[in-house]
């Protein structure tokens, strides 16, 4: 046996738990407990760092529901943490360690979220292989849209945006008030009646906290009419929220805003990330993905599994 340990997180964590999500290679700042930590009144923190003879080898985020573990409910995506040098056998061997202490505090389950590869700066499938050997139960998969470069814009999407062109203007903005009152907010309740996930008040925290890393863009034809917040890591630029006013729609403000980011603001980014298409049940929005496609994305698999805590000694020939 290992001389492994699993230590669940605290807030005096903080500083070790952020350097090391820094170097891992399938971490982002999503990770960063400035990050994490910003509903964390929401949730039963449980995640655990995992050591082996003192040294820090993987961190897991998650929190606790119930007789269930969540990896993890506040992020759109979450998985164990690697460092670059993990092998194969150890991140086997920091699964079945962490699943056992899970166990072993009474915990039945694991909701695990794999991390889409295009957001690790090293490949890291490990997880993926992991949820066969765990006979993990694959209970959602969803489609979200990679910009590709593939190919031109669709011909109507080029009239959108050149005819949006003519008559619009892009800012870069700093305060999200107007977005969210004046056009997300408003679009979410009149389509959906819905809230954005971020109420604004905290998606200004953390594009305050993350200046590098959360970015706003507006449309304007004289007043706001579109706009949207882009989360930025190592190789993509994600579009967490996109909106328009119905005057937006009519003349194309968001084919010009998205055209304007993949060609000029994000060009040199290795992925653009549209964000999923997907809708309860598991149905793909057909006209959403349509719409996605058309800039030249690509659809890429998102896996969450469900793992019995039990079947950690299936990877007893790795402890």
């Amino acid at each position: 046996m290992k001389a492994i340990s699993i230590r669940r997180f605290s807030t005096l964590d903080s500083s070790e738990w952020n350097d090391f999500v820094k170097l891992a290679k399938n971490a982002t700042f999503l990770f960063d407990r400035n990050y994490m930590d910003y509903h964390s009144d929401r949730f039963v923190d449980h995640s655990v760092m995992v050591f082996e003879r003192g040294m820090l080898r993987a961190v897991l985020p998650a929190h606790e529901e119930g007789e269930k573990i969540i990896s993890h409910g506040g992020l759109t995506y979450g998985g164990l943490l690697l460092s670059l040098e993990t092998q194969m056998d150890e991140a086997l061997c920091w699964f079945y360690h962490t699943l056992k202490y899970y166990h072993t505090a009474g915990f039945k389950s694991m909701l695990y979220k794999c991390i889409p590869q295009h957001y690790c700066t090293y490949p890291s499938y490990e997880d993926q292989y992991a949820m066969f050997r765990l006979e993990a139960n694959l209970i959602r998969r969803e489609m979200t849209c990679v910009y590709a470069r593939l190919k031109a814009l669709q011909v109507k999407r080029r009239r959108k945006v050149n005819s949006a062109q003519k008559a619009c203007r892009i800012f870069k903005a700093q305060d999200p008030t107007a977005f969210w009152n004046k056009v997300l907010v408003p679009n979410l309740q009149d389509r959906f009646n819905a809230n954005p996930t971020h109420s604004e008040s905290e998606i200004k925290f953390l594009m305050d906290r993350f200046p590098n890393r959360i970015h706003l863009y507006e449309v304007h034809r004289k007043e706001i009419i579109g706009g949207a917040v882009l989360f930025e890591t190592e190789n993509t630029a994600h579009l967490q929220y996109s909106s328009a006013t119905t005057l937006g729609k009519e003349i194309g403000a968001l084919d010009y805003l998205l055209h304007h980011l993949l060609t000029e603001v994000f060009a040199q980014k290795e992925f653009f990330s549209f964000g999923t298409s997907n809708e309860p049940g598991n149905q793909i929005n057909k006209g959403l993905i349509d719409w996605k496609e058309s800039f030249g994305a690509r659809c890429h698999a998102r896996d969450i599994y469900e793992i019995k805590t039990a079947n950690f000694e299936k990877l007893n020939a790795y402890a």
